[in-house]
């Protein structure tokens, strides 16, 4: 998965550099996640401006990446202009 990592004390900043969040990456996009989390990470940042394709595992690893967030009372962000991805997981809840 290629991505970009940028930390800071309050937060961390994921910038996916894919063109897509499928059953091929989402395993790993999960494992980033998981690191980030036992690093002391609460808030993230998800940048998907590159994502133009999200299955349903994707979906999934977004909603155990904001499960993972919500439990330590952090926030997980997903930040994209892509209406049809915004519109994916809004339907996703």
């Amino acid at each position: 998965m290629n991505f970009k990592l940028e930390q800071n004390e309050q937060y961390a900043v994921i910038e996916l550099n894919e063109s897509a969040l499928t059953v091929d990456n989402a395993g790993e996009f999960e494992d980033v996640v998981r690191g980030l989390f036992r690093k002391g990470y609460g808030n993230m940042i998800v940048e998907f401006n590159a994502i133009e394709e999200l299955d349903g595992h994707g979906v999934a690893a977004i909603r155990k990446a904001n499960k993972i967030c919500l439990n330590e009372v952090g926030l997980f962000v997903v930040v994209t202009k892509n209406e049809e991805i915004i519109d994916r997981l809004d339907n996703a809840n």
